[in-house]
């Protein structure tokens, strides 16, 4: 540690009342007797009345209220239309429409429609027991449930939005 480094550790310690009693003792010889000691130590006098002293400057009570106010006025441009590309949420879409689409053309593809037993309804067909065989695999209702999830969640985003713009 450099001697200057330590001369002023201890001066700061000193006017801090953070020495011991030996300690005091001995910077109160040295500032009798050595004049670098005395020199630096008016030095941190002053600078220890100055901090000591010096008045904060405190925001007035609306600041914030006013930085808010400055920042709407600014008009932000809306940071999601940015990285929203509406040709992905068409393709998204579509794609949903049409797994919609072949499942309902396979569901109507396995009725029969020119049945005659009916179990005593005028019914003009019957339904048959549709084969459900490719809808067990794990996969594909998970697969389902997170499509349901993410449109669920897209409809009600598209729900708040709206809501928010009819409040502003």
């Amino acid at each position: 540690m450099n001697i200057n480094q330590n001369m002023e550790e201890r001066l700061w310690n000193f006017i801090d009342g953070h020495i011991n009693e030996a300690e005091r003792i001995t910077i109160q010889e040295l500032l009798k007797v050595n004049a670098i000691w005395k020199n630096k130590y008016a030095e941190l006098l002053i600078i220890n009345h100055s901090l000591h002293h010096a008045e904060l400057e405190e925001p007035s009570m609306r600041f914030s209220s006013n930085v808010m106010d400055a920042i709407y006025k600014t008009q932000l441009s809306p940071v999601s239309k940015k990285y929203i590309n509406t040709k992905i949420i068409g393709f998204i879409g579509f794609f949903f429409l049409t797994i919609i689409a072949v499942l309902l053309i396979y569901g109507f593809g396995q009725v029969e429609w020119n049945s005659s037993d009916s179990g005593g309804y005028n019914i003009p067909f019957e339904f048959p027991k549709i084969e459900y065989g490719f809808l067990s695999n794990n996969i594909i209702k998970q697969f389902f449930i997170i499509s349901l999830v993410v449109l669920a969640l897209m409809l009600f985003d598209n729900y708040l939005s709206s809501k928010k713009k009819l409040q502003h």
